[in-house]
């Protein structure tokens, strides 16, 4: 649905005439996009929270760590104490040997010189390395909260509040893969351009994810749903930065594992949280949308006021959709432009070339009515004039604005529908 509707949103039409005395003019406003799955009437405020699950795998890692840490030490201090023993055994048996032979004759000591006792150095111990597991990157719950989590159109206050609780099941990525590309070709030499090498650039690719799903609660009905989407479980690729050579390749990811490690978790963690922060309004919230269209009308000095009144009433309407808090605000205007143009309809000629309500002239102003019923809820009289100007045969471009109505039609009449 949000692909759909993006096919919409955002949307820059370009200018076109159907004719020499038709202006096509862009238009664009913000609404508000109603819920398809909404709340109850009485639910006006909502709470987000965020549940790391892999939290107690952190800690037992961490706890594990730690008592290793702290083994390594225990291991250490006795090996030092065994040492400094052994060593002053060793320095008491020298003191006593060099005490014999410094009785010896030196005639003697000087024949026998090889066998003068040596002191014995016991090796001082070394602490056994430790090495640091790869824990999870945990994060500040309430402020991840607060920033991700944003139900449009309600309240972010605890009272009778709808619950929305999005759970994160830890960062997995994989083992980097080495990869190259040729970021210049070997070319052969010619008489004025001297030939180039292949020169190859190497980087990193790395799989990644972080699995979460989302759980919603309302007052009264408990859990209405959770949804554990399945894009979230594929792994995404990160390219690290290029380099001239695999060393340097490799030296880099091994001063830098840690910080890029770090850097995709925060990636894959922030664009998760807004993408099903993104479902979620879609469902449940009241989304300000953005939209781009196009608003005909008959640009002659003379014969066509009333067009462009029409065209005025419903430029006015639908700023006032944009404006205004509540939609029904932008009716009146809107509903003096349907007048206009269907009276002006009363008119039509579309095989008579000269008459004023011609065929080019009938095709916009349907197609402008059907766009003003749309955004009256009207879906009746929308649906009516779509099938209408079906049986014209309507222009390429006609067809193409037609297509977007009959989109955006069905969208807004899901919606409508939905919350009736």
């Amino acid at each position: 649905m949000i692909k759909q509707l993006s096919l919409f949103i955002g949307l820059t039409l370009t200018a076109a005439s159907f004719a020499q005395d038709i202006d096509n003019n862009d238009i664009s406003f913000t609404y508000t996009q109603l819920p398809l799955t909404p709340l109850s009437k009485t639910i006006k405020n909502y709470q987000g929270v965020i549940v790391q699950k892999f939290e107690d795998i952190v800690k037992q890692k961490q706890e594990l760590y730690l008592a290793e840490l702290a083994a390594a030490e225990t291991e250490f201090q006795k090996a030092k104490e065994a040492q400094t023993l052994l060593q002053k055994m060793a320095d008491d048996k020298y003191a006593k040997d060099m005490e014999a032979w410094n009785k010896k004759p030196m005639a003697e000591q000087i024949l026998y010189s090889a066998q003068k006792p040596q002191r014995s150095i016991i090796p001082t111990p070394t602490k056994r390395d430790v090495a640091k597991p790869e824990i999870p990157k945990t994060y500040d719950a309430q402020l991840l909260a607060g920033k991700y989590i944003k139900l449009q159109g309600f309240n972010n206050v605890n009272d009778n509040a709808v619950t929305i609780t999005i759970s994160l099941y830890g960062f997995n990525s994989e083992n980097p893969i080495l990869k190259e590309r040729i970021a210049q070709k070997a070319t052969a030499a010619t008489s004025t351009v001297p030939a180039k090498p292949e020169v190859k650039k190497y980087y990193y690719a790395i799989n990644y994810k972080h699995m979460m799903s989302y759980k919603i609660d309302v007052p009264g009905q408990g859990t209405v749903t959770e949804q554990f989407p399945a894009e979230l479980d594929n792994f995404s690729e990160y390219k690290t930065n290029e380099f001239d050579s695999v060393k340097y390749l490799v030296t880099n990811w091994e001063q830098n594992k840690s910080k890029i490690l770090e850097q995709i978790q925060d990636k894959s963690v922030f664009e998760n949280l807004e993408y099903i922060n993104t479902k979620i309004n879609d469902k449940y919230g009241f989304m300000k949308m953005n939209y781009a269209t196009l608003l005909s009308v008959v640009d002659e000095k003379k014969g066509y006021q009333d067009y462009k009144e029409a065209y005025v009433a419903a430029e006015n309407g639908y700023k006032a959709i944009g404006s205004s808090a509540n939609k029904s605000d932008a009716f009146p205007e809107l509903s003096k432009a349907i007048g206009l143009w269907e009276n002006a309809m009363k008119e039509s000629q579309p095989n008579n070339k000269k008459a004023r309500v011609d065929g080019d002239v009938t095709e916009i102003t349907i197609l402008n009515l059907i766009e003003a019923y749309i955004w009256k809820d009207d879906y009746i009289n929308a649906k009516a004039y779509i099938d209408k100007v079906k049986t014209l045969d309507p222009s390429r471009k006609g067809k193409r604005r037609l297509e977007r109505m009959e989109l955006l039609y069905k969208l807004n009449k899901e919606r409508f529908d939905a919350n009736q």
